[in-house]
């Protein structure tokens, strides 16, 4: 079959049925899957069949604005229960020579068929790099997953940071077979400050904010050390003890708000019941509020131990939103001059920063006019093209491979 026919590509949409179904919050990666594959279900030069390593109903999806229903789909196994006992059975239905092509996004399933063309999209090795944050199966099996990887496997890195890692840590890999494509942000993300939109806001999830009152704001996985929020929070309340500020709070969005207000109470007892009116947990938030509540932030705080790219940058700076950021790993290649970078365990330039940006409307002005320029930077249409292109380019050459070979034994 010739390349003019369409590449037939297995997608992998474990991550998207995973975070949908077992109450994950939606984070990065999420956001990454749905974005691609929306641009390859509007790419003509490409077949789409949905893949997954288990069977997974399809009406389970909750998709936004991709009909799931009308695209195919296909497992690799099932399971079944006997009695006490579950087992895991392969598909035989399934046959992986039909296809050209699989492309996976997250580290959630794999193909278990290396004669067919793969491709991966590598986010971050995070729990090779901070393995004391993680339990110690979930670092073995990610250590397994990747070394288990054919060699062959091309792999898209979504930052400098990232590919440099991946390299040094899985040498199995081919590192000529290693390019770099960067996340973006959904173009849903702008600045927003209509004061009626924020006060339905406000009223929609009981804010206590009142005249002149001010917040900064943060979006995470509010379980993940990582992502530092103990630290980041102690140097806030510090500052307001410091500083006699009454007028700021600090908003955080996501799940797991439970862990880090004990983890709260057990750091700071004296300094947490004093101030803990002024940190609010929102919990999930709906994705078209999210936006706003970046727009109307004093600014935002994401002082992460570790990021393989961090998507929340690029939508808070494409919010007309500052940021406080971290100076390691992937974060200053993401944002570059647009944001206040700071070592994510130095408590006194911490409190010194947040100050700041809470006193110098200049600074945050400018901070604003940097971030927006910044994120224009990325974009899903540059890096679906960098993507697709090597995935069309890599098939069709070994199609021609394939075809020059039936014409030698002829």
């Amino acid at each position: 079959m010739s390349i003019s026919e369409g590449v037939k590509l297995l997608f992998d949409i474990t991550k998207l049925y995973k975070t949908d179904n077992y109450g994950f919050y939606r984070s990065g990666i999420f956001w990454v899957t749905y974005n691609l594959l929306k641009h390859f279900l509007q790419d003509s030069r490409y077949k789409i069949t949905l893949f997954s390593e288990f069977t997974y109903p399809k009406t389970n999806f909750d998709m936004i604005d991709i009909n799931i229903s009308q695209i195919p789909y296909v497992s690799q196994k099932y399971s079944i229960n006997t009695g006490k006992v579950k087992k895991t059975l392969f598909n035989k239905s399934f046959n992986a020579s039909y296809y050209d092509a699989y492309f996976n996004s997250a580290f959630f399933s794999k193909l278990e068929d290396e004669n067919l063309e793969q491709f991966y999209l590598l986010h971050d090795a995070i729990p090779m790099i901070l393995s004391d944050k993680y339990p110690e199966k979930f670092v073995r099996n990610f250590k397994e997953f990747y070394n288990n990887l054919s060699p062959s496997t091309y792999c898209f890195c979504i930052s400098e940071s990232c590919k440099k890692d991946f390299n040094k840590l899985f040498n199995r890999l081919n590192p000529n077979n290693f390019e770099v494509v960067y996340n973006a942000s959904s173009q849903n993300f702008r600045p927003n400050k209509d004061d009626t939109i924020f006060y339905k806001m406000i009223n929609k999830y009981s804010l206590p904010l009142k005249n002149d009152d001010k917040y900064i704001f943060t979006i995470s996985n509010l379980a993940d050390e990582k992502k530092n929020l103990l630290f980041t929070l102690g140097s806030y309340m510090k500052m307001l003890e410091e500083y006699k500020i009454s007028n700021l709070y600090f908003i955080l969005a996501g799940y797991g708000h439970a862990y880090l207000q004990q983890k709260l109470k057990d750091a700071f007892p004296s300094l947490y019941e004093k101030y803990k009116n002024k940190i609010i947990f929102l919990g999930y938030v709906d994705d078209n509020d999210v936006n706003v509540m970046y727009s109307n932030s004093l600014f935002f705080s994401f002082i992460s131990l570790y990021e393989g790219f961090g998507l929340p940058l690029i939508e808070a700076m494409q919010s007309g939103t500052p940021v406080l950021t971290s100076n390691v790993s992937s974060i200053p290649e993401v944002v570059d001059d647009a944001a206040i970078c700071i070592s994510p365990l130095d408590e006194a330039e911490c409190i010194k920063k947040m100050f700041l940006l809470y006193s110098d409307n200049q600074l945050r002005e400018n901070l604003i006019s940097k971030g927006i320029k910044r994120a224009k930077f990325f974009s899903w249409d540059k890096t679906y093209k960098l993507i697709s292109d090597k995935i069309y380019y890599n098939v069709s050459l070994s199609k021609r491979r394939d075809l020059e070979n039936d014409v030698e034994k002829i």
